[in-house]
């Protein structure tokens, strides 16, 4: 039972850090385009994506 609620609670985790990826992501990429970014967003989440992950597992361990 344990390792069953161990794993629910690793699930809504990592679900939770993909929502705070999400979001930084989207900021990032709508404040680029204000900046006057002109690159694909693909290309800019590539750029961003080690940053993004860091900045996300950060957030969600410190909420």
């Amino acid at each position: 039972m344990r390792a069953i609620r161990g794993q629910r609670r690793e699930g809504a985790q990592a679900q939770r850090k993909d929502r705070i990826k999400d979001a930084l992501t989207a900021h990032l990429l709508d404040e680029a385009r204000v900046h006057g970014c002109t690159l694909e967003e693909t290309r800019m989440g590539e750029l961003l994506a080690v940053d993004l992950e860091l900045n996300a597992q950060g957030l969600e361990v410190w909420l």
